[in-house]
């Protein structure tokens, strides 16, 4: 967490999903909300139970969906904000991804879909029809797809660190998203197996140099977009009147120097409602 404030980020979305049991997936969310105690960081809890089906279920994964829906997440209930599902083909098809999402919406979770990330399944039509907050990844959206999201509310969440990483040469077709009219947002997807950085920073560049999105993009995909998909925008994600003043001061000639500078931190401050926690000479700063 203080990593993700020295790179200039103020609010984060933090997922299970490496348990994929009762027990675990508690203990995981447990520990991210010990972890979010006291820090200045806002971190929102995401359930991602649905991320893998555990080798055991394998021969019959509708048991392990029957597990998600009747004991898991009735379970996580009041230790997250939203659910998630990894909704491929090979994981979780359309049919058990809706099963899972509906689930979650009847026990007050938001909804969010990790979305053609590996092979088209029309993920991110799924997400448009259950109104999730977002469709993550969208490395092989289809134009159906596009128009859907272009027309809805879900946000468009794109994560150039882990299509880097994986170097499989697929990534997100921003431009398209954008032309067409999608809320389009930035993330880091940091984890242990795709995409180790807390760098926000270092996503924008990627995101200009791979997705072609410009810098103004970043920033907007950076702030306010991202506040929308967790819900927090009236409060978050810009500065106006009567939200709470998070922002960043960095060591860049203008916005556009988000587009070249990398592999550093150009970051120098970080201001958390209107109190600096985390500056270049002193670290992070929290409250006695």
């Amino acid at each position: 967490l203080d990593a993700f404030l020295a790179h200039g980020t103020t609010t984060i979305e933090g997922k299970s999903g490496y348990g994929l049991s009762t027990e675990h997936e508690l203990k995981s969310l447990r520990a991210l909300t010990r972890a979010a105690a006291g820090h200045p960081l806002t971190v929102m809890r995401t359930f991602l139970g649905a991320h893998e089906v555990p080798a055991e279920y394998r021969p019959d994964t509708d048991a392990y969906v029957e597990l998600l829906v009747t004991e898991m997440i009735p379970a996580v209930v009041g230790l997250c904000e939203a659910c998630d599902v990894f909704a491929e083909p090979k994981v979780f098809d359309a049919a058990r991804s809706r099963r899972i999402l509906a689930a979650a919406r009847a026990h007050g979770l938001r909804l969010r879909v990790h979305a053609d990330e590996i092979q088209p399944m029309g993920g991110a039509e799924l997400a448009v029809e259950l109104d999730a907050d977002s469709a993550d990844h969208l490395a092989v959206v289809s134009d159906a797809g596009i128009l859907a999201l272009a027309a809805s509310r879900t946000t468009a969440v794109l994560l150039p660190g882990t299509s880097f990483q994986l170097g499989k040469g697929k990534h997100a077709p921003a431009r398209r998203l954008i032309e067409a009219g999608a809320a389009v947002a930035l993330a880091t997807d940091f984890n242990p197996g795709t995409c180790y950085t807390q760098s926000m920073p270092l996503i924008a560049t990627l995101a200009c140099v791979i997705l072609k999105m410009s810098a103004a993009e970043c920033i907007t995909a950076a702030t306010i977009n991202p506040a929308a998909s967790l819900g927090l925008d009236v409060e978050l994600g810009s500065l106006h009147d009567g939200k709470r003043a998070d922002f960043v001061a960095m060591d860049l000639p203008s916005h556009a120097g988000l587009g070249y500078v990398f592999g550093g931190n150009p970051n120098r401050l970080t201001v958390k409602d209107g109190r600096v926690v985390w500056s270049a000479i002193s670290g992070v700063e929290r409250e006695s």
